[in-house]
Order: C-alpha cells, then structure tokens, then sequence
C-alpha cells in the first residue's frame, strides 16, 4: 500500500492525484473519507503523448472542514475483478 502525506489549511481545496491506467478497465474509487473531509470533484486526466499504453491520471479535489489529522484511502479496481489491484492512502494534515 502506497502511503503519501499532504499538509493544508481548514477549508482549503487540496488535490490527491493517481497514477490510472489506461487499459484493463481500471479505476481508483475511494474505499474511506472521513465525514471532516468533503469530495468536491473528481475527473480523469488523459496521459501526456508518450507510449502507447501510459498511464493517466485519476485527479481528486477535497477540502477539510476542521484542524486535525485525516485518513483517506483509495482501492483501483476493475470492473472484471473483485479484488482491489492496488491501495493507496493519504494522511492529510490540516492546521
């Protein structure tokens, strides 16, 4: 499970953004957000031209509510597969 730290402030809009790819029918969903912490919008960034087959980018934006320290996890799934392909998790750090 990869694991990435992001300091703010209460109430300003922050971005977590994941690695996607795109083949293979593969999405990040969020698997746990804390009710201090509100999803504002969500949306897939095309890969820049490079190889056939690079990856894009699953872009979050999120904004917490109140000071304190949040944990927010994501799972990429497919929609052939149960089983979560990878996990990521946020530490958000808010003063």
């Amino acid at each position: 499970m990869a694991i990435e730290t992001v300091q703010v402030r209460s109430g300003e809009p922050f971005e977590i953004t994941l690695s996607e790819p795109v083949t293979g029918g593969f999405r990040w969903r969020v698997s746990n957000i804390p009710p201090e912490v509100t999803l504002l919008d969500e949306h897939y960034a095309p890969p820049d031209p490079g190889p056939l087959g690079s990856p894009g980018s699953r872009i979050l934006r999120a904004r917490a509510q109140a000071a304190g320290r949040y944990r927010l996890e994501f799972v990429l799934e497919s929609a052939t597969d149960p089983r979560p392909a990878r996990e990521h998790r946020v530490e958000v750090l808010v003063a």
